[in-house]
């Protein structure tokens, strides 16, 4: 069987034909480098060059190298170069001067889970983020020399890792999914299926490249197919939304991918200024990563006719568990949705209507990708022909260990019908063959594509303010998932009673800001109550959510609309 590091060792035997090889777009950040395309050759000698220094620097096969790199290139290269070695990378989130706290928390406990025999740098880390804190040997990459050849350590087998991809979200307890060979191999040939791949797709992307979507969609298809892939940074999307559909017309580019928001903001640019340029090339917009609303992809869509773009966005439904990709919608396909009666969907089941007052709008995520098995099963472990329950699913792409952690995946994974089944723990419903997403069994809060524990800010919280609050719930106010982000509620027990209110409030606000970079809608400190519990002493998420959208309807004089 071949393998991803198969495909890494022949990079170097593509033409350079001028067409084929990675153009990094950094604007202003490296006006030097716009328009420089780096055909196979050279990114193959870069690949060698680097992979020589991580010997020298002592890695050995089958060790974990960690790359941290707010470069694409430098970050891609180091990756690319590891799985050369036949050691195991792990892409690490850059954490900068200035980032949330949360962030740091999470690089420090990623690195203690990943145990990385060497961890990759492109510039000097933060001193504030690195002072008292154990590193790891450190290799500074100021640039990627090129060589006509490297050490192959070790030649990787079907089952043998090929990175780790930590899923976001935890910083307490980190969990490194091993994407073996295999794995890859099997979700690159769905992605490939999903867009009719005959060679001369072109990829476009933005999407960090330490995150999934991005990693295997984007960056890692691009290599497999040895094809033309052009990306530039978050930051710049982030201060021109409209710049992802000009390179995409600019580049002739056919594919690419991004979470809802980001149709979100590239709509509200293209709805103050309307686009320009010929998107009529573009074959699929891949939409993933947190829930999808059908308003925002239909102006989306209704935005961009005008410059020939027709049905391009394609709902998918995945997770890192099964390397990317698990349901997808066909390529070319027109958006389906399906309105339900809210309280029914609450319930557990499924009741069509027509939309309205009480009711919610669903975005099918399409079925199963080429050698997935999707299922909706009960709370009994029993698939289900109808209603809501966990989605399941099953194929080559799936995990069948974490990183270090043994016994995790066990956790995880059922036996049925001759089949290994994952439980994803998002809950939802199949309903004319398309699987419909409706909740999230884990209580995330998910903003901007990033996945955020509530358990993770209440411990920080209760520790940091151990003094002022007893207890506390942190909640995303939206009902519906889809909505606009509002901000954060936080419900507090206090742990004084002749402590100010207010000034408890204003504390809690402070550090929950500042630990998530995220805006805080309300904080209600609790006199005389109790925060809501189950029995065994879980958080009831739900009522805590309406208590604060009620209360903070009351301070603002206003009805609680509940989103």
């Amino acid at each position: 069987m071949t393998t991803f590091q198969d495909v890494v060792h022949g990079l170097g035997d593509a033409p350079d034909d001028g067409v084929r090889g990675l153009r990094f777009r950094y604007g202003r950040e490296k006006p030097d480098h716009a328009g420089m395309l780096l055909g196979w050759p050279l990114v193959a000698a870069r690949v060698r060059g680097l992979a020589a220094r991580f010997v020298e620097h002592g890695v050995g096969a089958g060790d974990v190298v960690a790359v941290h790199s707010h470069d694409q290139a430098t970050a891609l290269t180091a990756l690319l170069a590891a799985i050369h070695l036949g050691a195991v990378p792990t892409m690490l989130a850059p954490v900068g001067a200035g980032v949330a706290t949360r962030l740091v928390e999470q690089f420090h406990a990623v690195l203690a889970v990943a145990a990385p025999r060497l961890l990759v740098i492109d510039r000097a880390l933060p001193d504030e983020h690195i002072a008292g804190r154990a590193l790891p040997p450190t290799l500074l990459v100021a640039d990627t020399p090129e060589a006509a050849s490297a050490p192959i350590l070790a030649r990787a087998g079907a089952d043998d890792a090929c990175f780790l991809q930590f899923t976001s979200g935890s910083t307490s307890t980190p969990k490194g999914v091993v994407v073996t060979q295999r794995m890859l191999l099997a979700n690159l040939a769905a992605i490939g299926e999903l867009a009719a791949w005959n060679g001369d797709g072109r990829l476009l992307g933005w999407v960090p490249i330490y995150h999934d979507m991005s990693l295997v969609g984007l960056y890692l298809m691009t290599v497999m197919h040895r094809a033309f892939g052009c990306f530039f940074p978050a930051t710049r999307f982030g201060r021109s939304p409209d710049l992802w559909m000009g390179l995409m017309a600019e580049e002739r580019a056919t594919f690419t991918a991004g979470p809802n928001f980001a149709l979100a903001m590239a709509l509200r640019h293209a709805e103050r200024r309307p686009p320009t340029g010929d998107l009529s090339h573009v074959q699929g917009i891949i939409c993933g990563s947190e829930p999808i609303a059908a308003e925002t992809a239909r102006r989306f869509a209704a935005a961009y006719a005008p410059c020939g773009l027709k049905d391009a966005v394609i709902p998918a439904y995945g997770m890192a568990e099964c390397t990317l990709l698990a349901t997808t919608r066909p390529r070319g396909a027109p958006l389906a949705t399906l309105t339900v009666v809210r309280a029914s969907l609450e319930r557990g089941a499924v009741q069509p209507v027509a939309p309205g007052d009480g009711a919610i709008e669903l975005v099918a995520c399409g079925g199963p990708a080429r050698g997935m098995a999707t299922a909706i099963v009960g709370a009994d472990g029993v698939p289900l022909d109808h209603g809501v329950g966990e989605i399941q699913v099953s194929g080559d792409s799936v995990l069948d260990r974490y990183h270090r952690a043994p016994d995790a995946a066990a956790l995880l994974l059922v036996a049925r019908d001759g089949r290994r089944w994952l439980r994803t723990g998002d809950l939802g419903f199949v309903h004319d063959g398309q699987l419909y997403v409706c909740g999230r069994a884990k209580d995330l809060i998910i903003h901007n594509g990033v996945n955020i524990y509530p358990a993770d800010v209440e411990q920080a919280l209760e520790r940091q303010l151990a003094e002022r609050v007893r207890l506390t719930a942190v909640v995303d106010l939206r009902s519906d998932l889809a909505a606009e982000f509002t901000g954060l509620g936080v419900l507090i027990e206090e742990a004084r009673r002749d402590a100010e209110p207010a000034a408890v409030e204003a504390a809690v606000a402070t550090f929950v800001e500042a630990f998530l970079g995220l805006p805080v809608a309300i904080v209600w400190a609790l006199r005389g109550a109790h925060i809501p519990r189950t029995t065994s002493g879980k958080l009831v998420r739900a009522e805590i959510r309406a208590l604060l959208i009620a209360e903070r309807a009351r301070r603002d004089g206003a009805a609680p609309s509940g989103t």
